[in-house]
């Protein structure tokens, strides 16, 4: 924006206006006066009519000098003498002469005697004369408005040019002006302070040589495409050479085609010298990437020490039970189990940051598979019901009439989530008790929303706590751990799981008033009976009503559903299953008991990686001898049954040759 500095601002004088108003009454009046006098057959040269006449021009030159003076007193230049207005008011003394002998005529003075003709035709010469100095007078005027104008203009430019001079030689932005040619036009002072360029030196030569060469054909499209385009700027960074000491900057430009316009006509480049951000931001990039790379190899150094931890240990679940299936003296079997309960805890923990590491890679992969939410409700009370009974606490499980018996979802990860909220909740209530429910909150042809809650009576949470509760490596506070245990990944992975198969996970608590973890997500539906018609006929079962799952509520404030077959639950401990029936066909056991004994033993600790295995030796045996036999362990292993297919794999294990059976050598 452009501020007239004072002494250049017009004065606006009301006078003029006055003048000239006052002016155009009089020349009014002259008109109808000399009218009334026609009729009256009295008019005469020289008369009162005539003298309104020239009162009114007389009035509205007045107007015009005082306008004139207005304008000069704006544009008048700070060097001009203070009498110079005498050459403004030299036109105007002659008509005032001419004026005052007119008017003295008029009235009949006269320097020497002279008859009435004689006068009149003086007075005739000297009205005519006046009008032509009028006439001249008016004319100038217009003139002198007109260059009054020009030479306010011609100010305004010029302080504007030194306004833009100025803040082309002490801004800190480069500014180039070049032709449709790319030949620099006009360089600001900062491209000679920053870059060392010079006017006369870079006038003849391209925009392209002052450019870095691995960069000149990227500039070329983009200032191709600044040429195709009106006023739209583009941004580029590009390197371009400093003259002093020949070193390369970043420099980045804004480039705006005005080819358009008569005064530019070519592309104005705006500049700014970024060296110093981008080295920033490189550092700061090799540092993301260092950190990036120390994280991976954190992850690979967890995973790899978990797994070959792990290895070992499910050796020892394995063993150990195989151990407590032989006669033993009861202390002995008090150890093994005290062993056996430390072993589980451990592998637990293992495959807790076994799967953190998996969650943070984004390597994670999830199933698609038909499960029933009863059955993995069921397997969850089956192992937390004993837990739960030994610390005096209640432990229900609440479902929804409405629940879909089928849906599609990966069970092993649900059960995973569940698991974990039950197992926290059941270690932190000491007195009360623990309630499962599950809820189903909206339902089409082919999806179901369902909302899982697990509430509890124990110690609670304060907001501050519940803000950091779902963050890795995170317990309550220092006392937590040192109590109770854990490693504080346990939530951490629930809310990776359920944000991974698209759900969403929260809690409610209060200190010393228990907690409600609470998750929703959204299972697809399974087709009726025929989608399930192989599972029905593989489970010869009888379903009952579980007797946690169908009593009623003792806590006031639950959900409890009634006898409604849709709320009972399918026990895996109630499913009666077929005995092992000798092959039809020989089976080669030397092909494949390496990795029966190995199910087994993934089957004995209860591990995720029999799933793994299991679609394996599916795909081995498929076609073979061994598919008939195989597969009922398959279907249990495929509905989480892991001691169900273990009961089917050592009844199995009966027909095969005693030298191939690794738990007898």
């Amino acid at each position: 924006m452009v501020f007239a500095s004072p002494s250049c601002r017009p004065v606006h004088s009301p006078w003029p206006r006055r003048w000239l108003l006052s002016g155009l009454a009089v020349f009014l009046s002259a008109d109808l006066t000399f009218a009334w006098q026609e009729a009256q057959d009295s008019y005469a040269v020289g008369g009162f009519s005539d003298a309104l006449y020239h009162l009114g021009t007389l009035m509205m030159m007045t107007a015009a000098y005082l306008e004139t003076r207005s304008q000069e007193r704006a544009v008048l230049h700070p060097s001009a003498r203070p009498w110079s207005w005498t050459l403004t008011v030299l036109p105007y003394l002659a008509i005032a002469a001419v004026y005052a002998l007119v008017v003295a005529t008029a009235f009949g003075w006269s320097p020497v005697h002279r008859s009435a003709a004689e006068l009149h035709q003086t007075l005739v010469i000297l009205i005519l004369s006046g009008s032509l100095l009028t006439v001249l007078s008016m004319i100038r005027q217009a003139i002198a408005i007109g260059e009054a104008a020009r030479l306010r203009t011609q100010q305004t430019i010029e302080q504007r040019e030194r306004r833009f001079a100025a803040l082309a030689r002490y801004a800190s932005d480069l500014v180039l002006l070049v032709d449709a040619e790319l030949r620099p036009q006009f360089i600001s002072q900062s491209c000679e302070r920053i870059l060392g360029w010079q006017s006369p030196a870079v006038d003849t030569i391209s925009l392209f040589e002052l450019i870095h060469p691995d960069d000149r054909q990227r500039a070329a499209q983009l200032l191709a495409k600044a040429l195709s385009t009106q006023e739209i700027p583009l941004l580029a960074v590009w390197r371009m050479q400093r003259r002093t000491d020949g070193t390369w900057r970043h420099i980045e430009m804004l480039i705006t085609n005005l080819s358009h316009s008569p005064d530019i006509g070519g592309l104005v480049l705006n500049g700014r010298d970024v060296t110093e951000r981008q080295r920033y931001e490189q550092a700061l990039e090799r540092a993301r990437a260092a950190a990036e790379s120390a994280n991976r190899a954190r992850d690979a150094f967890l995973a790899n020490m978990s797994h070959e931890i792990r290895t070992p240990m499910q050796a020892i679940t394995g063993l150990i039970g195989l151990v407590l299936e032989s006669p033993l003296a009861p202390q002995q079997r008090n150890y093994l189990e005290r062993i056996q309960t430390a072993s589980h805890s451990l592998l637990d923990l293992l495959n807790d940051i076994l799967d953190y590491s998996k969650l943070e890679a984004g390597r994670m992969v999830l199933e698609s598979v038909p499960l029933c939410i009863h059955t993995l409700l069921e397997r969850t009370r089956s192992l937390f019901e004993i837990q739960a009974e030994r610390k005096g606490l209640i432990f229900e499980i609440y479902i929804d009439p409405a629940l879909p018996k089928w849906l599609t979802g990966d069970p092993l990860r649900l059960l995973q989530v569940l698991n974990n909220l039950v197992g926290n909740a059941i270690k932190f209530t000491h007195q009360g008790g623990v309630w499962v429910e599950v809820d189903c909150l909206e339902q089409t042809a082919t999806a179901a929303r369902l909302e899982f809650r697990v509430r509890d009576t124990g110690i609670g949470l304060d907001p501050d706590q519940v803000a950091h509760l779902f963050e890795a490596f995170q317990q309550a506070d220092a006392s937590i751990t040192r109590q109770y245990g854990g490693s504080g990944l346990g939530l951490s992975i629930c809310r990776r799981l359920v944000e991974l198969m698209g759900g969403e996970i929260g809690v409610e608590s209060l200190p010393g008033q228990g907690s409600t973890f609470w998750f929703r997500m959204v299972f697809k539906g399974v087709e009726p009976a025929s989608a399930r018609e192989d599972e029905e006929r593989s489970l010869t079962a009888v379903p009952k009503v579980s007797p946690a799952l169908a009593s009623q509520a003792t806590d006031p404030g639950s959900f409890a559903p009634g006898p409604d077959p849709a709320s009972e639950a399918l026990s895996l401990g109630d499913i009666q299953r077929p005995s092992p029936q000798q092959p039809t066909t020989p089976l080669d056991w030397s092909a494949f008991a390496d990795q029966l004994d190995e199910l087994d033993r993934l089957l004995a600790a209860h591990n995720s990686r029999a799933r793994h295995l299991n679609r394996q030796l599916l795909s081995r045996l498929s076609g073979t001898s061994w598919e008939a036999a195989y597969t009922p362990i398959a279907q249990a292993i495929a509905i989480l049954d892991f001691d169900g297919a273990r009961r089917h794999l050592q009844g199995l294990f009966k027909f095969r040759p005693q030298h191939t059976k690794t738990s007898e050598l």
